[in-house]
């Protein structure tokens, strides 16, 4: 599925283009925030002293990297406190179990993903002959017991400051995360940055209106940073770029 994505998916619309941290796919991109890109999707991570935050998890495939990224920079994988998910897609997901074990992270979904990672299983959004390819690929399953659930709106009680905004569309149940003190978005698949900012293409999309209203309601947020699940991250935006977009989603 992911490769698929990586092969079709381009934004749609407006003319505005990402910043040149779209060749540099491995950098710290403010302190203490670094980005990488995995097999299918892009990975997050706060390093805290107080415990490492991570946000989406990319592919099984990508769990060897993870953990030479961490070697390689100085970083003690058991140090991530939490894990944030924002959808149960195998290129986000898939490698959760293993670094929650290696961790002992809390794992943060949405109900209905919660669900899916303690199966191991994607969820259902795509044309029928491309689910039925994703049906068969299961990854690890998360434990139960190491699942938090949030709702919309809620700030994340292990996380001062971060606030899980449900932006379904890409699929029923996807959450955003948002820092409020630096204005760092986590938009997962609510929005996609490859060349240009702007949501997914319907192939992709299980409901194309409700990922509107759902990249409409991110935009409001005026985030500083937006971090996608795919292309890179958006940092020179202007704000009248944004409320463009957003009126362009809105019509």
């Amino acid at each position: 599925m992911w490769l698929l994505e990586q092969l079709s998916i381009r934004p749609l619309g407006t003319s505005w283009k990402s910043n040149s941290t779209h060749f540099r796919r491995i950098m710290e991109l403010i302190p203490n925030l670094h980005w990488f890109k995995g097999l299918g999707s892009n990975i997050y991570l706060m390093a805290n002293d107080d415990g490492h935050i991570l946000v989406d998890t990319g592919s099984p495939w990508d769990t060897n990297r993870i953990y030479k990224y961490f070697d390689d920079h100085g970083l003690d994988v058991k140090a991530i406190s939490v894990i944030l998910i924002t959808h149960a897609d195998i290129d986000h997901s898939g490698s959760a179990a293993a670094l929650q074990a290696a961790s002992d992270a809390k794992v943060v979904a949405g109900e209905k993903t919660a669900e899916l990672i303690k199966l191991g299983k994607s969820p259902n959004h795509l044309p029928r002959f491309v689910q039925r390819l994703a049906d068969l690929i299961h990854y690890a399953a998360v434990p139960e017991e190491a699942i938090e659930v949030v709702d919309n709106q809620e700030f994340i009680g292990s996380l001062d400051g971060w606030q899980a905004v449900a932006t379904p569309g890409h699929c029923i149940d996807h959450f955003s995360y948002f820092l409020h003190s630096e204005g760092l978005l986590f938009a997962g698949d609510a929005l996609y940055a490859w060349g240009q900012l702007d949501i997914g293409r319907s192939f992709f999309t299980g409901d194309q209106d409700e990922a509107r209203r759902s990249a409409v309601a991110l935009l409001k947020l005026a985030p500083a940073v937006i971090a996608c699940g795919h292309g890179p991250p958006v940092m020179d935006h202007m704000a009248d770029e944004t409320m463009l977009l957003s009126r362009r989603l809105q019509s």
